[in-house]
């Protein structure tokens, strides 16, 4: 089984920068974003940089399908995910009552579920292997406040 490195909302940002952390260690990793024309684009220059293996999954990691593709792709590949790192995010702006209920459970699903559904089975299968290790990214938006991004800080 090959080992790897899970970085979802990998496809810019602190993601991005936490993909090349580990590809300057020498640990292959599986990158997670909506974007496959991104997704390739960082994978060829990794790959060319770092000599790593870098796989892409372009799914929505706000759906409940997003873990299933993600999950999916690791068994299919014959993977072992020693490192986690929950990264993906979006925000919003407007007020509360103005914005989409549509948008609301979209960020529910990305910032909780989906967070909670990947943690809870790779840090199972990480107790079972004897090591591992997971990051949640966070923001200090889940100690502040801005009236026009009131669900945003309240879902950090």
């Amino acid at each position: 089984m090959q080992e790897v490195a899970i970085i979802a909302g990998a496809s810019g940002g602190i993601g991005y920068e936490i993909a090349l952390l580990f590809a300057q260690k020498k640990i292959d990793i599986l990158i997670v974003a909506k974007s496959k024309r991104k997704l390739e684009k960082i994978k060829s220059a990794i790959e060319q940089q770092y000599n790593i293996t870098v796989f892409c999954v372009a799914t929505d990691v706000a759906t409940s399908e997003g873990f299933v593709d993600i999950n999916n792709f690791v068994i299919t590949n014959n993977l072992t995910v020693n490192y986690l790192v929950n990264n993906a995010g979006f925000g919003d702006y407007g007020f509360f009552t103005e914005r989409s209920m549509e948008k609301y459970s979209e960020m529910l699903g990305l910032k909780i579920t989906s967070l909670t559904e990947l943690t809870y089975y790779y840090a199972k299968q990480m107790i079972k292997n004897g090591k591992g290790r997971i990051l949640n990214v966070a923001s200090n938006a889940g100690i502040q406040f801005f009236k026009l991004q009131v669900f945003v800080y309240a879902t950090k």
